[in-house]
């Protein structure tokens, strides 16, 4: 978000400000255009959708909007992956990667015009199944100079939620295990195990109820990242 603004005030033509605050505003708008997307299928799940998370549990949204972003996944990306995840270092880092993965394809993708990527990923978290929605557009220019010396134009929007853990089914559950804990069995068992430790604590315990207590938590820890890292 900084990136474009520097950039904006940096320029000394008149030009090139206002083309450049055009993609500020177009940055802006796509990302309000994401966030209504997530937010209508957050309330009106399609039936086949797997991994539904509980209306209006919504407990994070982070935007991004850059330019000139190289292949793979940037500094800043990196901080919102870091923010957005907490937990044993080995399935964050499991978290992490999947996130990463997925948003590779978008920022290294150099072909001219506009595309736009929808991912989810899903895991536990403070003693709840979170789902991670990653909304993401990129639109690169045909030549380099024509706004500036911007090349392409990134936007993301993050949404962290709570899942409504009765709607999971199993196979789906140990699917996802697996790719966040790797094929390894011993590793794969220890995890299930302890999920299996986790709802038998909760189980009489509604999804609701489970989101409003950890909730506190995860903004606390929020809070406290933002300020460590001045962002």
């Amino acid at each position: 978000m900084a990136q474009i603004r520097e950039m904006l005030d940096q320029s000394q033509e008149a030009q090139t400000k206002e083309q450049l605050q055009f993609l500020i505003n177009a940055a802006q708008g796509k990302l309000n255009e994401q966030k209504e997307k997530l937010e209508k299928i957050f309330l009106n799940p399609s039936a086949e959708e797997k991994i539904r998370v509980i209306p209006d549990t919504q407990i994070r949204w982070y935007d991004e909007y850059r330019c000139n972003v190289k292949s793979g996944a940037s500094d800043s990306i990196d901080k919102v992956i870091d923010a957005f995840f907490t937990g044993e270092s080995g399935l964050v880092d499991g978290f992490k990667g999947l996130v990463k993965t997925g948003l590779s394809s978008i920022l290294g993708n150099e072909q001219a015009g506009e595309c736009q990527q929808n991912i989810y990923v899903v895991g536990m978290e403070h003693n709840a199944i979170i789902r991670v929605d990653i909304s993401s557009w990129r639109y690169n220019y045909t030549s380099d100079g024509i706004i500036g010396k911007v090349k392409d134009v990134y936007c993301t929007t993050f949404c962290k939620s709570v899942v409504d853990h009765t709607k999971v089914r199993l196979d789906t559950l140990v699917y996802l295990i697996s790719e966040q804990a790797g094929d390894d069995i011993d590793k794969l068992e220890d995890y299930i195990n302890k999920l299996k430790r986790i709802w038998k604590l909760i189980e009489n315990e509604s999804p609701l109820s489970v989101q409003k207590r950890v909730t506190p938590l995860l903004n606390a820890r929020y809070d406290a990242y933002l300020r460590l890292n001045k962002l």
